[in-house]
């Protein structure tokens, strides 16, 4: 299949007709041209929202001059105006070969608008809807059929070529957008004029992310909502402290679980702690004393450069590449320490909705990221964005949603599966982020402590495999514990240490049955999501 396209696409382009002022133009392209992409070119199809840069201040005349502006940097070009309809549809020929498969794909899975007009059709069938329209028309409609053209034309070569398939154009004349937009009222009646209306508004959907005034916004947002600014794609800053409050469910626990706690993320050292206080928030087990202190440290791998010796910086038995949990399942209740290791592994990165698909073909890792819609969450305006993870290893995959401000790279909300258990979700987690600062957390944070409360040795944690282990390890323990109540609380202690510590690591990390490798670095680090 991959051969007889290939020789499909070289003689489509071999032959495609490109008319400059009445000539005739050949272009040869590698067989391989069209469908052969990029990590950038992957990276554009599945962001959805442009940069500043990319958009303007009103639908029309505002944008469509700040579009042809860009065009203008990377092709040659010539004015929509100075083109006939023919030698429009001639280019669109010559690019149709060229289109890639892989980006429509892409489009069509997340319902993106650049797939609305896409070179879905043979080459043949374009031709053939081309010359079903009458040789003569009424000039409005003969302006505005060309102007949908090229549109048209901009949507294949901006959003539907590759990087290398763009080179073969060579020096060829890049139709730019029309001068201004046209509404339905210049055609007039007739059956021809709607045909041409009805391509015109199919190929006119720039404005739907370049355009600011057009309600931008999607279906399912607050109509109260503002519509500017506009949604960005969601990054954290890179150091930040905040609260969070929530609760989760997990495989031992069906009625949630209140969870309180404070993250102090460190992208540029590499390192996160969490802390979290949990209690039962339903029956009579939330009036009893139950309340589980979990405090997470996470050294990932690599260190950055130059960092030194790390028991003499952490304190003694400290690890790069290890995630070390202390748990206190009772407040009188000794603290217990596990340690799970995940070498080359970094913590989650802080633009995880978009940094996998730079690097593509993970087998695991957050696919299909989009912006849902914008609404009032914990008394502020949010947008939602929302992914399918996609674990490939055991099946363990679900939704992730976040809220972040929409005027700022600030967290609001999280919701998405949890507890991952016999290769499928266990369990739902959500949480509230509050008061985040953007600072680096102290070093001390980080360091072995002593003290009768929370201590901190790193040097008596318990190795366990996986993060299953070291559930399995807790409950041998704390099931010969003389306390009573500790041991019937045991499971869903257990359990809920589990969930915690995938919360903490990412989005669900497998349930335990993988185990972390060198090789896994680059797709492990892709499933780090912030839950």
């Amino acid at each position: 299949r991959v051969a007889l396209r290939a020789v499909a696409i070289l003689a489509q382009a071999f032959f495609a007709r490109i008319g400059i002022e009445g000539s005739m133009k050949l272009i040869v392209v590698s067989p391989l041209a069209g469908w052969a992409l990029s990590s950038p070119d992957l990276l554009r199809a599945r962001t959805k929202v442009p940069r500043a840069a990319w958009r303007a201040g009103d639908v029309s005349e505002k944008m469509n001059s700040m579009l042809n502006g860009h065009l203008k940097e990377h092709f040659t070009t010539k004015p929509c105006e100075e083109f006939s309809t023919a030698e429009v549809q001639d280019f669109l020929a010559a690019v149709h070969p060229l289109t890639s498969p892989e980006l429509l794909d892409i489009y069509a899975t997340s319902e993106d608008p650049r797939g609305s007009s896409a070179p879905r059709a043979t080459l043949a069938e374009h031709r053939a809807e081309w010359a079903s329209a009458p040789l003569e028309l009424p000039k409005a409609s003969s302006t505005v059929q060309r102007a949908g053209l090229c549109h048209q034309a901009v949507l294949w070569v901006v959003h539907h070529l590759g990087a290398e398939s763009r080179q073969a154009l060579g020096d060829r004349a890049v139709p730019l957008l029309p001068t201004r937009a046209y509404s339905r009222e210049e055609l007039g009646a007739g059956e021809v004029q709607e045909k041409i209306w009805e391509g015109y508004s199919k190929a006119h959907h720039c404005t739907i992310c370049h355009g600011s005034s057009l309600p931008a916004l999607p279906p399912g947002s607050d109509p109260r909502a503002p519509t500017w600014p506009a949604p960005t794609s969601p990054a954290f800053p890179f150091q930040f402290e905040a609260k969070s409050f929530g609760w989760t469910t997990g495989s031992k626990f069906n009625k949630p679980v209140n969870v309180t706690g404070a993250w102090h993320y460190d992208f540029l050292n590499n390192r996160l702690r969490v802390d979290y206080l949990s209690k039962p928030s339903e029956g009579i087990a939330k009036l009893w004393p139950f309340e589980t202190h979990i405090q997470q440290i996470w050294l990932a791998d690599p260190a950055p450069l130059g960092e030194g010796d790390l028991e003499k910086i952490y304190g003694p038995g400290a690890e790069r590449g290890h995630f070390y949990m202390f748990i206190k399942p009772q407040p009188w209740s000794a603290t217990s320490c596990i340690k799970v290791p995940y070498p080359g592994m970094s913590i989650l990165h802080p633009d995880i909705f978009t940094w996998a698909a730079q690097y593509g073909n993970f087998s695991d890792g957050p696919v299909d990221g989009q912006f849902r819609k914008r609404e009032w969450v914990n008394g502020q305006w949010a947008d939602q964005y929302h992914l399918d993870f996609q674990h490939a290893g055991d099946g363990c995959s679900g939704p992730f949603n976040l809220w972040k401000k929409i005027d700022d790279d600030v967290q609001v909300a999280d919701y998405g599966i949890s507890d991952c258990e016999g290769g499928k979700p266990a369990g739902e987690a959500f949480s509230f982020w509050t008061d985040l600062k953007r600072r680096e957390p102290k070093l001390s944070l980080f360091q072995a402590t002593a003290g009768p409360r929370h201590p901190v040795n790193f040097t008596n944690c318990q190795q366990a495999a996986t993060v299953w282990h070291a559930e399995q390890h807790l409950l041998r323990e704390w099931a010969a514990a003389e306390d009573d109540q500790l041991r019937a609380a045991a499971p869903l202690v257990a359990g809920l240490v589990k969930v915690m510590t995938q919360r903490g690591v990412g989005h669900p990390m497998a349930g335990g049955s993988t185990v972390m490798r060198d090789a896994d670095y680059s797709a492990r680090e892709a499933q780090s999501v912030l839950v």
